[in-house]
């Protein structure tokens, strides 16, 4: 097909057979422009109706019970979601397949099954689940992002470890949603699909490489998404989303049936995770998962079944106001104040944490990212003969052979700098007991996501938060506790390295007003109920607190 056919020939039929399999009656006449609609959640709700508004408000642990007693039909939960997701697709173009008459096929076997047995499939019974297009899932395409991988569909043997637990416990997939090219850059853009708006500011990306799930779920097009994440793919979304999003240790999670472009890099793996519109949902998920015992059908799967974790009464947070390359803008350091207050004042103790250097993590992160220069990358964009976008060519050259692959001594090199700098944080975070009043270690670390309110493309961003998590191979969570207030900038003039000044002056207060502001935790390794039970305390004492918080949090 791609002999004969041009790449944009197949990325219109691509973007037209999704445009198709939307209801006619579910199409807009004309999709307002972000200068008539910046915001896209009132408008969304007024396009469906009081039923279909009733279902989709409903978060995953309220929507899952109803679903079991049949108080709400799979078909019903199904089409609402659907009507919406499909809404939220033509205001920030977050699909890239949109398989309805799948999804209500099998919503109304489950709907037969529980009239007739009066048992629920499984924990999921019924629940629609939407899949970043990384996942292998029967009869649809797995893009990533490029024009060579169109028209391969999966067959059910292809299908993803997490696709399989998820539908063995009564899920129903009815979407897949945008990732960028290669999914390695921070931006949700691709030549097939263009690029993916942020659903609360349509001026503004939506990150990535999970932007069309972080999208999608900010206008509660879904329940629960599946996401991953190798630098922040999962965090950056979910924070300028205002949705909630989970990254996990590697090992923890099945990665077996994802598509990637670098399968043999195990230095630093990606990782798969839920990302949603509650906490509740994530520790649902990640209970589901590691029920299934998974290290059964992935080898790289430690087994290690759900503990329960009894948290002290009075947790030790450390703080990083900044990582020392940028520091963040006016909004998202009041709102970590916030929080830092709010959690001091219910009793917690919080203390400052410096770090090994950030900017070593981010220098290993990038370099082993690039151990083979993109190759496979710049293989798959020749044989479609498309483009390389912007955002992937800054990593990985413009064309092959622009840059080279290691050797395997350099290889072996960056594995012993990786183990040294994370010995190096290990015995960081253990003197934090010295620090302490309880003299207690720290059990967790809070700091941004991200330096930047507003991601729009081709202007300042700033990923940095994000990838030590991977580096470091410890859990985070992103978590949406507060909504940007206009705060005016403090005169600076002294910074922390050019990108600190190009983040300070890119500061628009009106631009970044009622943005979401996603605040990060990161935990120890394998340490994930630990790391959602804190950031439960988190939530409890902000909500005292009364923060700000997002139309999309609950």
């Amino acid at each position: 097909m791609i002999d004969s056919l041009s790449w944009q020939d197949l990325a219109q039929a691509k973007r037209d057979a999704l445009k198709n399999s939307i209801p006619k009656n579910w199409r807009l006449e004309q999709v307002p422009s972000p200068e008539h609609l910046q915001n896209g959640v009132e408008f969304v709700e007024s396009n469906l109706s009081p039923e279909e508004r009733q279902i989709t408000e409903l978060p995953l642990e309220v929507l899952r019970p109803a679903l079991q007693a049949g108080l709400v039909s799979s078909k019903e939960a199904t089409l609402a979601f659907a009507h919406r997701a499909a809404l939220a697709h033509q205001l920030t173009n977050c699909l890239t397949e949109f398989i309805l008459e799948d999804a209500l096929r099998r919503a109304d076997e489950l709907d037969i099954y529980l009239k007739e047995t009066g048992r629920p499939v499984g924990p999921l019974h019924g629940v629609p689940v939407s899949l970043k297009d990384l996942f292998y899932l029967e009869g649809t395409d797995t893009t990533v992002g490029f024009a060579a991988w169109l028209n391969d569909k999966a067959m059910i043997q292809d299908e993803a470890g997490v696709v399989k637990i998820l539908r063995n416990a009564g899920a129903v997939f009815f979407v897949k949603t945008n990732v960028p090219t290669s999914m390695m850059c921070a931006e949700t853009v691709n030549n097939i699909f263009g690029f993916t708006n942020n659903a609360i500011n349509r001026f503004c990306s939506a990150a990535g490489s999970s932007g069309g799930e972080g999208s999608l779920l900010a206008l509660r097009g879904s329940p629960l998404g599946i996401g991953s994440d190798i630098g922040g793919s999962i965090r950056l979304p979910a924070s300028v989303a205002g949705v909630w999003g989970l990254k996990v240790t590697p090992g923890r999670f099945p990665i077996i049936g994802t598509r990637s472009t670098d399968p043999g890099q195990v230095l630093i793996p990606s990782v798969v995770g839920p990302m949603a519109n509650s906490l509740q949902a994530l520790e649902i998920c990640t209970k589901l998962l590691l029920s299934s015992q998974p290290w059964l059908v992935d080898p790289s799967v430690v087994e290690l079944p759900w503990k329960n974790c009894d948290l002290p009464s009075n947790l030790v947070f450390g703080v990083m106001l900044n990582d020392g390359i940028v520091h963040p803008q006016p909004p998202i350091e009041q709102a970590l104040t916030q929080v830092v207050d709010a959690l001091e004042r219910d009793g917690h103790e919080v203390i400052s944490f410096s770090p090994p250097s950030h900017f070593q993590a981010l220098t290993l992160w990038l370099e082993i990212m690039t151990q083979c220069a993109g190759e496979q990358i710049h293989e798959l964009i020749e044989k479609a003969g498309e483009p390389l976008i912007e955002e992937v060519a800054a990593i990985f050259g413009s064309k092959k052979g622009e840059r080279s692959a290691i050797s395997v001594a350099e290889a072996h090199e960056q594995a012993m700098g990786l183990k040294a700098y994370r010995m190096e944080y290990e015995r960081a975070w253990n003197e934090t007991a010295q620090q302490s009043r309880c003299g207690r270690a720290m059990d967790g670390i809070l700091l941004p996501n991200t330096g930047v309110v507003c991601w729009r493309r081709g202007g300042v961003t700033y990923q940095g938060y994000t990838p030590p998590a991977n580096v470091l191979h410890f859990p985070s969570i992103s978590m949406p506790l507060a909504k940007a207030e206009p705060v005016p900038q403090t005169h600076r003039q002294n910074f922390l390295s050019s990108i600190d000044e190009d983040v300070y002056h890119a500061y628009d207060p009106d631009m970044s007003r009622g943005m979401p502001v996603g605040i990060q935790l990161m935990g120890r390794r394998f340490q994930e109920e630990k790391l959602l039970a804190m950031a439960q305390a988190v939530e409890f004492s902000c909500s005292r607190a009364s923060l700000t918080r997002t139309k999309a949090c609950l």
